[in-house]
């Protein structure tokens, strides 16, 4: 094996062991690969480019927006300081959590791994970066409650502070659109929410042909713009029209990107940047992947 070729297939490993591993952020720089590489490279880039819209993993931070956090600051002894309402909602009183340690709150294994995690990162206190944590809190209703975030040291001329944001880890399983149902609920209400629903899903759909110009924002923005959540969006969408929502912003944008190709002579890269492709080479290899040939090709030999 040459080393070329050696050295593509680590680059790919390591983009597929990534991604395996939940890190959705992970790409490649496609322009490292030669000979038969860059193909594989940018179909992996899509793929963590789609996975990071869909999923929130320990891994993939930097990719969603924080939205209304837990958040949290503890003293140097791992004691509560200041929390956020919606971290006071979790429990029954602000009074309940202040100036208590944290482990109270967590299982015992994540008490241990939060402990771990200020004694291997913020040793020196002169770490700037927040580290990725996961922890488990038993709420007020004695369930477990896993969230993902960033933990930061803060620091000032006599203390250390760990300053925590937090979101909840969900892994949900629905096998229908609908709402859940209870033997109480008035059918009519429950038929007129789907149909609520239904409407609100083809206004995203609309949206989503409004602004084939531009990148999309995180599928929890488009969600909450429309008032549904995230996973009714998911699922509804792909429900109704077969695909998902990046991926019918990709198709859509692809095929008005052929029409102006076919029928005009704009510059290759006018007509990428115009359908909100700001990388080029990514316009250029998604179009090669649906149409079978580039899109200089494809212009000449439609001439």
């Amino acid at each position: 094996m040459s080393k070329i070729k050696k050295k593509n297939l680590e680059k790919l490993y390591e983009a597929i062991m990534q991604l395996a591993q939940g890190n959705f952020a992970y790409r490649i720089n496609e322009s490292d690969l030669q000979e038969d590489g860059s193909d594989l490279a940018m179909m992996l880039n899509m793929l963590g480019e789609e996975l990071s819209n869909f999923f929130i993993s320990s891994n993939s931070f930097g990719e969603k927006n924080m939205t209304d956090p837990y958040t949290f600051v503890l003293d140097n002894q791992l004691n509560i300081k200041a929390i956020n309402c919606r971290f006071s909602h979790l429990f029954n009183s602000h009074n309940e959590i202040l100036n208590k340690e944290i482990s109270q709150f967590l299982t015992k294994s994540s008490a241990l791994e939060l402990q771990h995690l200020v004694n291997s990162n913020f040793h020196t206190g002169q770490t700037f970066t927040p580290v990725k944590i996961i922890l488990t809190f038993m709420t007020k209703h004695n369930e477990e409650l896993k969230v993902w975030g960033y933990c930061h040291l803060i620091v000032n001329q006599r203390e250390r502070f760990y300053f925590f944001r937090l979101l909840p880890l969900k892994f949900i399983k629905v096998s229908q659109i609908e709402p859940d149902n209870s033997e109480a609920e008035d059918k009519k209400l429950k038929k007129k929410q789907v149909q609520n629903d239904i409407l609100k899903i083809r206004e995203v759909h609309q949206y989503i042909l409004d602004n084939l110009h531009q990148s999309l924002p995180p599928l929890q923005i488009i969600a909450r713009s429309a008032n549904l959540n995230e996973y009714k969006l998911k699922k509804g969408f792909k429900t109704i029209y077969g695909i998902t929502v990046f991926k019918f912003h990709l198709e859509k944008r692809l095929e008005m990107s052929k029409t102006l190709i076919e029928s005009t002579q704009l510059p290759l890269k006018s007509i990428s940047f115009q359908f909100g492709f700001k990388d080029y080479s990514h316009f250029l290899k998604a179009f090669k992947k649906k149409y079978g040939k580039s899109p200089k090709k494809f212009r000449n030999g439609n001439n």
